[in-house]
C-alpha cells in the first residue's frame, strides 16, 4: 500500500459515486392493487427474464408489491398474467423503455367495467391508469399559494382587493406584520391571472400578483412582501419593490447553493482506526479518530462564487495522505447521499413467544459477533449498522427457546434493503415475522444440531 494507491482509491470512490448517481437507474417499486369488485380475487403471476415472483392471490382491496433496480442498458421487463372470474390476461407491468421516466413508484390499479367485462377492457384500463398518472404529473400545473405580507410601516394598514377572471376574493384589511393568502390551481393553458388593488395612506396601486406566464416556473408558494421607502413613498417605488421581492426570491432559489453534508466512513480493515483532520480556509474541524465501521460527518453551505474547499489529512498504520474531500468546482453537482453510502439500518428482535419464555439470541455477520443476548418475554434486543455499498451485508442469528435452536438470516441486504431501515422482528413459536409496511412471516427451518 503505497501513497499513490491511496490517492487513486480516494479518487476512485468519488468517480464511483458520480457513476452511480448519473448512470445507474434508481430503485423501482411496482404495486398491483385489486380494484375489480367486492369478493373478486385476482391471481397474479409476474416474471422477468431472470426472476419468477411466484403466483400471488390478491383479495379485493389488497395489493402485491415488488422491488428491483432497473438495468443500466434499459432492458428490464416484467410481465404478469392476471386471472379472475375465468378470464386470463397478460400485460407488461414494467417495461423500462416505456416507464423509466414515468415512475419509480409505479402503482397499478386493476379494475374493470362490470357491465362490459371483456379481456381488452382490462388492458386498456391498465394502460389508461398510467397515462393519467403521466398526464397529471407532466401537464397539470401544481397548486399555487400566494401570500401577501404587510411590511409597510408600524400602524399602517394595507387594504387589498384581488380578482381573477372567475373569482373575486373580496376586500381584505391587513394590519402591519400580518398577511393574507389564497390558493388555486393554475390553468393548463397558462392563462391564469390574479390582479390586486392596494390602498394605504391615501395611495392606490394595482399590480398583477400572479401572472402564470411570468410566475409558473418561479414559485408555487409565492410570498409578496409589501413595503415602501418611507422617505420617498411614490407610487412607482411600490411597484418596483413588489417586482424586486420576486426577483430576489428567484435569485436565492437559483443562485444560492444548497447545504452540503460530507460523510467520511472508515472501511479500511477490522480493528484499523482512521485519524482524520479536515480544514477549509476559514474552519478547522479538529482531529477525529474514526474506528472501523464508523463515520464522521460535517455540514456547511457552499460559496455562491463556487470557491469552497475542504481538505483532509488521513492517517492509519503509519501512512499519511492528504485529499481534497470537497472541492466545489468538482463536487457541486455531484451527490452521493443515499447512493454510495446506504443509510444506517436498525434491527430490533422482540420476544413474542409465550409469557415466561426467554429467548437466547446470538447474531453474527462476517465481521461482527454481537454476543449472546438473553431476551425476556416482552423485551427486545436491537443493533445498528451501515449496510455495504456492494449489497452483500448479511447478519444471521441463532435463536434458542424451549431447548431448541433455530438459525435465521435476520438481515439479508438484497432481501431487506427495499423493505425497511428500521427492521422490527417479532419472534414467535411458529417463526419470525418482519413488521414493516406489511407483515412478512417465515417458518422455522430444521432445528440446529
Amino acid at each position: 500500500m503505497n501513497p499513490l494507491s491511496i490517492i487513486l482509491l480516494l479518487s476512485l470512490t468519488l468517480v464511483l459515486a458520480v457513476s452511480e448517481a448519473v448512470l445507474i437507474p434508481p430503485k423501482v417499486q411496482v404495486l398491483i392493487y385489486n380494484d375489480l369488485a367486492p369478493n373478486t380475487d385476482l391471481i397474479v403471476h409476474c416474471k422477468s427474464k431472470d426472476d419468477d415472483l411466484g403466483i400471488r392471490h390478491i383479495s379485493y382491496g389488497n395489493d402485491f408489491e415488488f422491488h428491483f433496480r432497473a438495468s443500466f442498458l434499459r432492458r428490464t421487463l416484467f410481465h404478469c398474467t392476471f386471472q379472475w372470474n375465468g378470464i386470463t390476461q397478460r400485460f407488461d407491468i414494467y417495461r423500462q423503455v416505456r416507464d423509466q421516466f414515468v415512475c419509480n413508484h409505479c402503482v397499478w390499479k386493476i379494475g374493470t367495467d362490470e357491465a362490459n367485462m371483456n379481456p381488452l377492457s382490462i388492458i386498456l384500463l391498465l394502460s389508461l391508469t398510467l397515462v393519467l398518472a403521466v398526464t397529471e404529473a407532466v401537464l397539470i400545473p401544481p397548486k399555487v399559494q400566494v401570500l401577501i405580507y404587510n411590511d409597510l410601516a408600524p400602524n399602517t394598514d394595507l387594504i387589498v382587493h384581488c380578482k381573477s377572471k372567475d373569482d373575486d376574493l373580496g376586500i381584505r384589511h391587513i394590519s402591519y406584520g400580518n398577511d393574507f393568502e389564497f390558493h388555486f390551481r393554475a390553468s393548463f393553458l397558462r392563462r391564469t391571472l390574479f390582479h390586486c388593488t392596494f390602498q394605504w395612506n391615501g395611495i392606490t396601486q394595482r399590480f398583477d400578483i400572479y401572472r402564470q406566464v411570468r410566475d409558473q416556473f418561479v414559485c408555487n408558494h409565492c410570498v409578496w412582501k409589501i413595503g415602501a421607502d418611507e422617505a420617498n413613498m411614490n407610487p412607482l417605488s411600490i411597484i418596483l419593490l413588489l417586482s424586486l421581492t420576486l426577483v430576489l426570491a428567484v435569485s436565492e432559489a437559483v443562485l444560492i447553493p444548497p447545504k452540503v453534508q460530507v460523510l467520511i466512513y472508515n472501511d479500511l480493515a477490522p480493528n484499523t482506526d482512521l485519524i482524520v483532520h479536515c480544514k477549509s480556509k476559514d474552519d478547522d474541524l479538529g482531529i477525529r479518530h474514526i474506528s472501523y465501521g464508523n463515520d464522521f460527518e460535517f455540514h456547511f453551505r457552499a460559496s455562491f462564487l463556487r470557491r469552497t474547499l475542504f481538505h483532509c489529512t488521513f492517517q492509519w498504520n503509519g501512512i499519511t495522505q492528504r485529499f481534497d474531500i470537497y472541492r466545489q468546482v468538482r463536487d457541486q453537482f455531484v451527490s452521493i447521499s443515499g447512493s454510495l453510502f446506504p443509510s444506517k439500518t436498525q434491527v430490533l428482535i422482540y420476544n413474542d413467544l409465550t409469557p415466561g419464555t426467554d429467548l437466547i439470541v446470538h447474531c453474527k455477520s462476517r465481521d461482527d459477533d454481537l454476543g449472546l443476548r438473553h431476551v425476556a418475554y416482552g423485551n427486545d434486543f436491537e443493533f445498528h449498522f451501515r449496510p455495504s455499498v456492494w449489497g452483500n451485508t448479511l447478519f444471521h442469528c441463532s435463536m434458542t427457546f424451549h431447548g431448541t435452536s433455530h438459525r435465521f438470516d435476520i438481515y439479508v441486504q438484497k432481501r431487506d434493503e427495499f423493505i425497511c431501515d428500521q427492521c422490527v422482528w417479532k419472534v414467535r413459536p411458529q417463526g419470525p415475522c418482519l413488521i414493516a409496511r406489511r407483515r412478512i412471516c417465515y417458518s422455522w427451518g430444521p432445528p440446529e444440531a
